[in-house]
């Protein structure tokens, strides 16, 4: 039938530009979804959730108008085809991510509502063994003098680790480093051994990032390094001490 003889009521005018349609839909969600952007040009979360709203209608309308283009090729003309299934693509492709980005958005604040919520129920706390004393002005600053010399530091550092983060990468490599593991709570972390100066008066170093949430801590153990098994022995003890709330 040739597109001359439709007789051009509003569901026939639909029908003959459905596929035009299903492209200018797609561009309109594609203007929300660069409105929706929480680094976007609107700031207003209601505002952020209506342009959501207005991008997925637009792609529901996209895809419909395509397949009513489809289905009624003879009508809206066969050279509309192509256009339509062009449109059909891309507003299928972007319905799909935006649906997977908001699965994994609201999966994101759900983690984060668990975090917040494990922060207030669990306390960071120490405690160290036997022989440890603090030394201040540090928050957590603790020297031994007997039977061996030590000394331990435990630092609050700026990062926020992942679940599973290899932790190694936190801690500054002189060169002279050995990777080992360390059980915390019922994790293995990463452990990392260092051992400087010469002869009788080389120092050994122990540093260790525990995952604790909002924010990680480097626990640094120092001695000299023909007490190693003893400060291993120590290390294992300050890591039974720690308790506080993690996303591991």
């Amino acid at each position: 039938m040739n597109d001359s003889t439709i007789e051009e009521s509003p569901g026939n005018w639909v029908i003959k530009n459905a596929a035009t349609l299903s492209l200018v839909f797609y561009m309109f969600s594609i203007v929300c979804k660069v409105f929706d952007h929480p680094n976007g040009i609107v700031s207003s979360k209601y505002t952020l959730i209506l342009f959501s709203i207005c991008s997925l209608i637009f792609l529901i309308l996209g895809i419909i108008s395509a397949l009513i283009s489809i289905y009624d090729c003879e009508k809206s003309g066969r050279k509309f085809l192509l256009k339509a299934l062009i449109g059909l693509l891309l507003n299928c492709l972007s319905l799909i991510g935006t649906i997977s980005e908001y699965h994994n958005a609201g999966k994101a604040i759900i983690e984060l509502q668990k975090e917040k919520e494990l922060i207030k129920t669990t306390q960071f706390t120490v405690s160290m063994p036997a022989g440890y004393v603090y030394v201040p002005p540090r928050t957590h600053s603790y020297v031994k003098k007997t039977p061996i010399a030590a000394r331990c530091i435990l630092i609050k550092l700026n990062e926020k680790i992942k679940k599973n983060e290899d932790l190694s990468k936190l801690v500054k490599n002189n060169g002279n480093m050995k990777m080992e593991r360390v059980s915390w709570k019922n994790h293995k972390i990463s452990m990392v051994r260092t051992i400087s100066g010469i002869g009788q008066s080389r120092t050994l170093v122990f540093d260790v990032i525990v995952p604790i949430i909002p924010k990680a801590y480097q626990v640094k153990l120092v001695g000299n390094v023909k007490h190693e098994n003893e400060l291993r022995a120590d290390l294992k003890e300050i890591m039974k001490g720690i308790d506080g709330p993690t996303n591991w």
